[in-house]
């Protein structure tokens, strides 16, 4: 275990993914609660370098490559949200570049949750099943929504129903599953350096 391994925690995971769960749930009771998104992209960029580095290397050049896309991602995704909190609340703009800029930062966000939750999944030194969840949590969210507006726009009548009625759910179940994923490989990091977890069984690392 190097001293870097042995400084990185899970806090920031647990915040980031606690934080979006807040905005999941509190939006419905005062819509400014999305804002809670805002610092949850910033933790996302400790806790991916924290994830990571609990792995001691484990995860690979794969895990390296993830973490990268992934700080990348939500760090574009905090700088934007800032810049259209700015253009839209204070110069009351909506250049059409920031939709552009939106479409890009998520889809490297996208790509860095996959990367990363794949590799960690490979290296099984946090929970597997917690790290593939984490992988296939935003694109499971699209997909249903994919399904959801081929379903409304069929233009079968027995199939419209469910999917306009279904349409938006796959945000909030793919945000959801990442959220708690997130939490859950947060606390395992928090565990004492030197355990390991793979299955679902602990083991002592050396080194």
């Amino acid at each position: 275990m190097t001293a870097d391994a042995r400084g990185a925690n899970g806090s920031a995971a647990v915040a980031a993914g606690s934080l979006i769960l807040l905005a999941l749930v509190g939006h419905s009771v005062a819509d400014r609660l999305w804002l809670a998104l805002v610092p949850a992209a910033a933790l996302m960029v400790l806790a991916a370098r924290d994830l990571h580095l609990w792995q001691v290397g484990r995860d690979g050049m794969l895990g390296v490559v993830g973490t990268l896309v992934l700080q990348g991602g939500s760090l574009l995704l905090l700088l934007l949200a800032l810049a259209n909190a700015i253009t839209t609340t204070l110069l009351r703009l909506e250049p059409a570049w920031t939709a552009t800029l939106d479409r890009w930062s998520a889809s490297l966000f996208l790509l860095g949750v996959i990367l990363f939750g794949t590799a960690a999944a490979i290296a099984g030194v946090l929970p597997r099943g917690s790290a593939v969840a984490f992988a296939a949590s935003i694109p499971l969210g699209f997909a249903l929504d994919a399904v959801a507006e081929r379903m409304a726009g069929s233009g079968l009548v027995t199939v419209i129903a469910p999917g306009a009625l279904l349409s938006g759910v796959g945000f909030y179940v793919g945000l959801g599953i990442f959220a708690f994923s997130l939490i859950r490989l947060g606390l395992v990091a928090r565990r004492p350096p030197g355990v390991v977890v793979d299955g679902g069984s602990r083991r002592t690392t050396r080194g």
